[in-house]
């Protein structure tokens, strides 16, 4: 299979060296960072350039590019044929867009979204190894074996859902996160936690190293994120309430009530 990888980033980087380290397909790559491309073909994450003539011989075109980004080369590139799968962090605008091209081109679509990342962007961050035991969301369900075989190879777990459902979920368990994290840090005593912190700060702000101008566009495509940060807002207040009453049987009970939340997310525990 000719697989076209286009944007060469953190996502679209990983997704070549691990196309390239587990599987036997060729590999192109495009990215309009002409450095990007020279390391790929340097480190033999990609086998050649894509060039848009090179579309209409591409089995699967993915599309590791932002929402707008992604749909702007749909539309220019109208020799795009077979298998069409991005990897946007939303799903519902985006698939109801390419769904309809798709139907007016000559093009199947795959909505797919690989629950996996890092802090820092870009080729050079890129990991043969990011997606190895990942989850990769999936908003289609007649795939052909050989593409589930291939996410499979790359170290995926499969996932099903619509797109909303898509849209739903990501923004309690990632988009939410990243906001919490980055207005976490801006407390007036941040940049003096030295000597007064360890891992339960670093974790809950690793996340605040985001790529503001993606994230922007990420959030502003979710129709739940806003849903999300109220009912959190709200909850929030419950204990400044209760701290501001001195409610200590309040306090003790509303601890505890996210304590056995957090036992119900994860059963097993977490290692």
């Amino acid at each position: 299979m000719n697989i076209g990888i286009i944007g060469l980033g953190l996502i679209g980087g990983s997704f070549a060296k691990s196309l390239k380290k587990n599987t036997n397909h060729m590999v192109f790559g495009f990215d309009i960072d002409g450095q990007s491309v020279d390391l790929a073909l340097k480190d033999k994450s990609i086998d050649f350039k894509l060039g848009t003539d090179d579309l209409l011989n591409i089995d699967l075109v993915i599309l590791a590019l932002r929402p707008k980004d992604a749909l702007r080369f749909v539309k220019e590139n109208k020799n795009i044929r077979g298998w069409v799968m991005d990897l946007c962090g939303v799903k519902k605008n985006i698939s109801k867009e390419l769904e309809y091209l798709s139907s007016r081109n000559n093009f199947e679509y795959i909505g797919a979204h690989p629950m996996a990342g890092r802090e820092i962007g870009g080729y050079t961050s890129s990991l043969d190894d990011l997606f190895e035991g990942a989850s990769i969301i999936l908003t289609k369900r007649n795939i052909p074996n050989e593409i589930l075989d291939i996410l499979s190879e790359m170290g995926f777990s499969l996932q099903y859902c619509d797109a909303d459902t898509h849209d739903r979920m990501i923004a309690y368990t990632s988009q939410l996160s990243h906001i919490v994290s980055n207005a976490f840090v801006k407390s007036k005593v941040a940049l003096k936690h030295n000597g007064f912190s360890a891992d339960s700060l670093k974790d809950l702000t690793r996340v605040a190293m985001l790529d503001e101008s993606m994230w922007t566009e990420l959030l502003l495509e979710n129709d739940y994120i806003k849903d999300e940060l109220d009912f959190l807002i709200d909850e929030l207040k419950k204990y400044s309430d209760l701290l501001e009453k001195r409610d200590e049987k309040g306090l003790e009970l509303l601890l505890r009530e996210g304590k056995e939340r957090r036992i119900l997310m994860y059963p097993g525990g977490v290692k």
